[in-house]
């Protein structure tokens, strides 16, 4: 949390106010027409009764097949159901069955941070979803060109995400890319869902966004063999108070 304390409240406001409104603007929309039947495509491989979302763009508005409740965290300046920053969310360790982070780490005070305290909330063999803008992109080009707080952003490739999700313990059960057009703000939807198609099945080079799902490892014991073993088995049996023996007591 050591950068979101070199903005100030009113920087801050601004920021989530510029990026809000850019995904409500032409360009916005056109980017997440592109991204929803991957993201579809996505949580129907999620299960659950919880699903978290954070990050810029508005919450689901339709109910999400085998997800029970979903739940919106978002700054103070956003209308989300949970108020918090981005380290220290109000929610209970590994207690959420999906976390989606759509665009949230592109626009995070310190995407590190943010996807650890989403790793935290996640129980074993939840899911953490995450869409990206890529950097070397037309789209990405164009985020880089724009005036303001705008260029605040961070440019995060996939293959640092894939690392840093390792290293949380996370396996990568699925990666799809889009948005091969340019962001421009009309489109036709034929020619725009031709170009799409051929590019995400061929992976083609310049993808404008990039999708992961992960996967939360479950950690197993490792059982004892041999000597180790043997020292548990002479070790006298450990006591275990009784709940008559706490009434006893009060």
């Amino acid at each position: 949390m050591k950068k979101t304390q070199q903005f100030s409240k009113r920087q801050l406001s601004d920021q989530f106010t510029a990026v809000s409104d850019w995904f409500i603007s032409g360009r916005g929309q056109k980017l997440l027409t592109l991204e929803k039947p991957l993201l579809d495509r996505a949580l129907s491989y999620c299960f659950g009764r919880f699903l978290l979302e954070a990050g810029p763009v508005a919450e689901f508005t339709k109910p999400i097949k085998d997800i029970k409740i979903i739940v919106k965290l978002g700054c103070r300046y956003s209308k989300a159901d949970i108020i918090a920053d981005e380290v220290g969310w109000p929610v209970l360790t590994e207690s959420i069955e999906v976390v989606v982070l759509q665009h949230a780490l592109d626009f995070a005070c310190s995407p590190h941070d943010l996807l650890r305290e989403s790793a935290r909330c996640v129980r074993p063999g939840g899911h953490i979803i995450i869409v990206g803008l890529n950097p070397i992109s037309g789209w990405g080009f164009y985020r880089r060109c724009r005036l303001g707080i705008f260029r605040r952003s961070h440019s995060l490739s996939s293959a640092r995400l894939k690392d840093w999700l390792r290293l949380l313990d996370f396996a990568i059960d699925h990666y799809w890319t889009g948005g091969y057009c340019l962001p421009t703000k009309g489109y036709k939807k034929d020619k725009l869902s031709l170009l799409e198609t051929i590019g995400q099945q061929h992976r083609l080079w310049g993808n404008g966004f990039y999708l992961l799902s992960a996967r939360k490892m479950m950690v197993q014991p490792t059982p004892l063999i041999g000597e180790d073993k043997l020292v548990l088995t002479n070790l006298a049996p450990v006591p275990l108070v009784g709940r008559n023996d706490i009434e006893a007591y009060e």
